[in-house]
């Protein structure tokens, strides 16, 4: 029984092609960046990284499981008991890693193994994603922007905020997400 399992994983991993390996390989890169900027903003607890390790590889040898779900959420616990300042911009690169890893997730699901990617998907998939990126940033720049205000002016600038970042995501949502075709 496990010889006819590793001979089928075996062999899924050859028959991939050279998209699906570079999509497996950001899988694997993305929480060791996690873990790095970690460890400079706070502390990595090491018993963590006995759950890591295989929650990495089984994530990128089988996208498709929830062993990815289950990784970020160990990742980002980790990340939120380490770092005690909520607004510091070591989350930048964390959030960078978070995305690029859910996203090289995504694509590694839906794309069969061996096929290739056209450039209109390359473009869409990487457009949708600077989107969220974007979205991201300016989120970070308002929470950044309260912590230094203060409660008392927070939320006189949090609603106009987040009014302001619901109209932006409307209007890249009409005028770039609706034309990737």
């Amino acid at each position: 029984m496990s010889e006819d399992l590793a001979r089928t994983a075996t062999q899924r991993f050859v028959d991939i092609g050279r998209p699906q390996l570079a999509i497996r390989l950001v899988i694997l890169l993305c929480p060791v960046v996690i873990l790095l900027v970690t460890g400079i903003a706070g502390s990595v607890w090491a018993p963590v990284l006995l759950l890591i390790v295989p929650l990495t590889v089984g994530s990128a040898a089988m996208p498709d499981s929830h062993a990815g779900l289950l990784l970020l959420a160990m990742l980002l616990t980790q990340w939120g008991a380490a770092v005690e300042t909520p607004t510091t911009p070591w989350l930048l690169p964390v959030v960078l890693a978070v995305v690029v890893m859910h996203t090289a997730m995504a694509a590694a699901t839906i794309v069969p193994p061996g096929s290739s990617w056209s450039a209109v998907t390359v473009r869409r998939w990487l457009r949708r994603t600077l989107v969220v990126l974007a979205v991201t940033l300016l989120t970070w720049f308002v929470a950044f922007g309260l912590a230094a205000i203060g409660p008392a002016g927070g939320v006189w600038l949090l609603v106009p905020a987040l009014l302001l970042m619901v109209a932006a995501g409307a209007w890249l949502w009409t005028h770039s997400l609706g034309n990737l075709d």
